[in-house]
């Protein structure tokens, strides 16, 4: 095991819901970052082959901002899910630090229920918004790049969030028991 699964799963042992929904979502989750990873490397070649292009041949590549821009969609919501299992998104705790363990308990889980309800609007609006593109053909307007498939990218990688999200507010509540 890698040492960021220790971290997540030593004190989990192997209940049924760490086995079935924890460990394959969190490992899912940790192989889209690669995606994420790959889109960013895609985005650093064509925007710096498209300043030496310009620089050097006053020809620029036709069209790499909107591959940039669309593939910036792949490297932010392909890796959201990873950065919450590893929680590495930023919380303000300057006061909740100074609340009982049970009211803090309170808190994260309030947080992560409203957390989980907007990113599964943010999900459902992607999906209805990705559709809607399809369905009209929606392209970029330099190089004709289909605008759907990214929307769906956004809809999976904040379906995926959403799924993290609702594993944490379980195990919110499965460690609240066990205190």
């Amino acid at each position: 095991m890698k040492h960021s699964e220790v971290n997540h799963f030593e004190d989990r042992g192997t209940s049924l819901f760490h086995r079935v929904a924890e460990r394959p979502i969190y490992r899912f989750s940790r192989w889209m970052t690669l995606v994420s990873a790959l889109a960013l490397i895609i985005i650093m070649v064509v925007t710096s082959a498209d300043v030496l292009m310009r620089r050097f041949l006053n020809k620029p590549i036709t069209g790499s901002l909107e591959i940039s821009t669309s593939l910036l969609i792949v490297v932010i919501f392909c890796c959201v899910a990873w950065v919450m299992t590893e929680k590495g998104h930023i919380i303000v705790d300057i006061f909740s630090d100074r609340y009982p363990k049970k009211v803090r308990e309170v808190i994260t889980s309030i947080a992560l229920f409203l957390s989980m309800i907007t990113v599964g609007l943010i999900c459902w609006g992607s999906i209805n918004f990705g559709l809607q593109q399809y369905r009209i053909g929606e392209v970029t307007v330099l190089i004709g790049l289909p605008v759907a498939p990214f929307i769906f990218v956004l809809a999976f990688g904040s379906g995926l969030f959403g799924l993290v999200i609702l594993i944490q507010f379980i195990n919110t509540f499965i460690r609240s028991k066990e205190d």
